[in-house]
């Protein structure tokens, strides 16, 4: 590795502006996403702040270990510290799979709801449109209008 270290450290350098923003656009940021739509209304400060904290160990954990893994003298791994974080994120990927419902189109209390009744996360869908099949949702939305509007309180309607 002695001859090949000035072109390997210059690749790195030259391939990390490339990573970062990559990294910072996508995935690192994919748990607070995930939190603040997965979670009900009454548990989203509490799912936020556990985010946040997970977030900050396991960065912690990472900028300790990772260079024990690359260091000669001590894990010597190189480049097959790919392997390490290949079978990190595909334990991320069917974790998320099987832990983590799809929200698109869903109200946040049509999640409450579902959450409530303890559907599957993989049944959400079905759940759904069997609730919405029995025509609660229609009912539901009549129920959770205000009845009259609050005084000094704005609305969009009213402003012309």
């Amino acid at each position: 590795m002695g001859g090949h270290l000035p072109i390997m450290l210059w690749s790195s350098v030259s391939l990390l502006p490339k990573f970062l923003p990559s990294a910072c656009l996508t995935n690192s940021n994919s748990a607070y996403a995930l939190a603040s739509e997965v979670a009900t209304l009454p548990l989203r400060a509490v799912t936020q702040s556990l985010v946040t904290a997970c977030n900050a160990f396991w960065g912690w954990v990472y900028v300790f270990t990772i260079p024990y893994m690359l260091n000669p003298d001590a894990g010597n791994l190189g480049g097959k510290i790919g392997f390490v974080f290949g079978a990190t994120a595909m334990i991320a990927v069917f974790a998320g799979y099987f832990l983590f419902p799809e929200t698109k189109g869903l109200t946040t209390s049509e999640l409450d709801y579902l959450y409530a009744e303890k559907v599957s996360v993989r049944h959400f869908p079905k759940a759904l449109r069997d609730r919405r099949a029995g025509g609660e949702l229609a009912h539901q939305a009549e129920v959770t209008q205000p009845a009259e509007k609050n005084v000094g309180v704005v609305y969009a309607e009213d402003i012309s």
